[in-house]
């Protein structure tokens, strides 16, 4: 089937594209898990880049904005884990 293409939402191609950004992925591996040509992910990233040239994080702030998120996931876990434990320990005293 040469020749034709596949549309993707303006969405799609920017989650795609902080997907790549964010977990530090390789094109080619993303490209892969989200079933998009590599040369076509490729050319959504150099245009974000381009289009952020302005306000560009450093690596610095990427690799601090990546450990927020992964301090804050962990967060989540544990108040999740807490509220499972306290709802536990709640029904288990009135029993």
């Amino acid at each position: 089937m040469a020749g034709s293409k596949r549309a993707y939402s303006a969405e799609f191609r920017e989650k795609a594209v902080a997907y790549v950004l964010e977990h530090d992925k390789s094109i080619a591996a993303a490209a892969r898990e989200l079933g998009v040509g590599e040369s076509t992910l490729g050319s959504w990233i150099s245009a974000a880049r381009e289009k952020d040239a302005g306000g560009v994080l450093g690596r610095e702030e990427r690799d601090e904005i990546r450990r927020l998120k992964a301090a804050n996931r962990e967060l989540v876990m544990r108040v999740e884990l807490l509220k499972k434990a306290a709802a536990f320990f709640a029904t288990d005293a009135l029993s």
